[in-house]
């Protein structure tokens, strides 16, 4: 199958209002070249510079498929209730477009009234529509718990059981802050604990329900050592449950107060990996 785009952007300033234009063919170029690798969803580096705006925009897929990366280009963030709106720029020029996807932190992917789409930095918008930009930006970040890490995936997610609002339970997580990874690995270090005491509570009551039946027969001599160690087992038992349920209440209570470190605010990409969704988490989160 052969996919070809073509599109020519038009100004209504001069030069300089055409600068706020970032490269939309060097963003596909940039995505295209990396089609064949593993799913990626951060943002792509900045572009090294800004060529003529006016020049058609043109990009050729022979290879039979969008590649992974061109998916997340393309399915970046899509905003819920996107409207038309009138964008003002910095130089005095104004835009009639409407919020497509949030690409990164600093650029935002419009499309005009006449279906041309393309993507402009912040910078260049005035001060009351970069406010307007970031809260209609944050609108797409969710705060979901991350409930356990499950391994990695790709050497770049983290397969996880998660839970929040409108968030399935099995997700991959981009860029999972390292401090909310340590919570989580700690967790399950006193998970893995508490299932260790638990066995050993239910051998050792295993071994005392033994003893006593044993006790019940036998010579005098064979009875008296069955109760014997009917009753070590019994007390080993006791001790045991003790413990874990110190364990547990220590693990409750850790979970307890490290649950804001593992809320995380995180964006679907649009994007699977192996049939699970990949979440994204915001990179101004401490890691």
């Amino acid at each position: 199958m052969l996919i070809e785009t073509t599109s020519r952007i038009r100004t209504r300033s001069n030069l300089a209002d055409k600068r706020f234009l970032l490269h939309f063919n060097w963003q596909m170029q940039q995505a295209f070249r990396s089609s064949n690798g593993l799913v990626d969803p951060r943002p792509l580096s900045r572009d090294p510079g800004i060529a003529d705006v006016t020049s058609p925009l043109r990009i050729v897929f022979t290879n039979g498929k969008i590649g992974p990366a061109l998916a997340v280009l393309l399915a970046a963030t899509v905003c819920a209730a996107a409207e038309m709106r009138t964008w003002n720029l910095n130089s005095g020029s104004t835009l009639e477009a409407e919020i497509v996807a949030f690409p990164d932190q600093e650029s935002v992917t419009v499309k005009r009234s006449d279906g041309k789409v393309f993507t402009l930095s912040a910078a260049y918008l005035v001060p009351t529509d970069r406010a307007y930009l970031n809260a209609e930006r944050a609108k797409q970040w969710k705060g979901v718990s991350v409930d356990k890490v499950l391994g990695p995936v790709a050497s770049r997610y983290r397969k996880c059981a998660v839970s929040g609002s409108g968030v399935p339970g099995l997700i991959l997580v981009a860029m999972l802050p390292a401090r909310a990874e340590a919570v989580l690995n700690n967790r399950q270090q006193q998970e893995a604990q508490i299932a260790d005491l638990d066995g050993r509570v239910q051998e050792d009551s295993a071994a005392s329900h033994s003893a006593n039946t044993a006790a019940k027969y036998g010579n005098r001599a064979y009875r008296r050592a069955n109760k014997l160690q009917a009753s070590v087992a019994n007390q080993d038992a006791a001790q045991a449950k003790i413990n874990l349920a110190k364990l547990k209440a220590d693990y409750a209570e850790y979970v307890k107060q490290t649950k804001d470190a593992t809320t995380v605010l995180m964006k679907n990409t649009g994007v699977r990996y192996e049939g699970i969704p990949i979440w994204e988490c915001q990179s101004s989160q401490k890691r």
